[in-house]
């Protein structure tokens, strides 16, 4: 019994394990924004926002803001796409000093979708 109380005592004050108890929890941040009409500048609704390496995501709401929060830190991609824009990705770095980043996009319209989905020029 000695033995396994001495070896939690020097466990619990070996300086490697007090550096494990020590590490600080992983913060995580958010993105916002907003996702607009690139020719025309309209704010477009319900359009994808999502960070796939997360599996989180949302979507524009009617003036074409969006929110994601609880983004883990480092570098992020996020993705824009609905049926009748092309997609875009944007590369991020989200660090503790910097963990609440704004990201402003224009989705170019894809005319060829655009036809095959009956796509109106602004999405509502």
């Amino acid at each position: 019994m000695k033995t396994i109380l001495g070896l939690a005592a020097i466990l619990l004050f070996s300086p490697s394990f007090r550096a494990l108890q020590e590490r600080p929890v992983p913060e995580l941040g958010s993105v916002q924004g907003m996702v607009t009409d690139a020719r025309n500048g309209e704010g477009l609704y319900s359009i994808q926002v999502f960070i796939p390496d997360a599996k989180i995501g949302t979507l524009t709401n009617e003036d074409g803001g969006f929110l994601i929060q609880d983004v883990p830190l480092g570098e992020v991609t996020v993705r824009f796409q609905h049926n009748c824009y092309h997609p875009i990705a944007v590369k991020i770095q989200l660090t503790p000093g910097m963990a609440e980043r704004s990201i402003n996009v224009g989705l170019p319209y894809d005319i060829e979708m655009g036809y095959e989905k009956g796509c109106t020029r602004r999405i509502r």
